[in-house]
């Protein structure tokens, strides 16, 4: 009969025809999976801070935690994240994310920032300053400790 084997040779073509569209390839999660270890990789993770919150609810507390990360290159890229969740490694996954995509360049001089920097918020004010020429880590406190070294600028 030759509509059955016409049928057939159509049903050939097209195992032999190429995928239209990515969804069609299969495949592409597993590129996806590599670039994101690979970005993982090259980026230094830092927790600064872990607190336990509490929301009230009718039936008592609900507990959840708060992580503060910081994520750097060491070549003057860094990013500060805040994560929120009922575990600690989902908070802390939560804070990465967020700090790699609020990622800033830092201008550097050599090892340092080029000029002091003072940033309020608030009643607060942190005051950056250049480093002196023997290259001495000032001390820092907590956050802004961890965006130095993340950034491996010396202040």
């Amino acid at each position: 009969m030759p509509g059955k084997s016409d049928n057939r040779e159509k049903n050939d073509n097209r195992e032999e025809r190429q995928p239209r569209n990515r969804r069609d390839r299969g495949g592409d999660r597993d590129n996806r999976e590599n670039r994101d270890r690979e970005e993982r990789e090259q980026f230094e993770e830092r927790v600064v801070d872990i607190k336990r919150v509490a929301k009230v609810i009718k039936g008592g507390r609900r507990f959840a935690f708060r992580t503060v990360v910081v994520v750097g290159d060491a070549n003057g890229r860094v990013g500060i994240g805040i994560g929120k969740a009922r575990g600690v490694p989902d908070s802390i996954r939560k804070g990465t994310d967020r700090a790699r995509r609020l990622m800033v360049k830092v201008n550097l001089s050599g090892t340092t920032i080029p000029h002091p920097v003072v940033a309020r918020y608030g009643g607060a004010q942190v005051l950056l300053r250049p480093a002196a020429l023997v290259l001495a880590l000032l001390p820092a406190v907590g956050c802004v400790r961890c965006w130095k070294q993340q950034a491996r600028a010396t202040f």
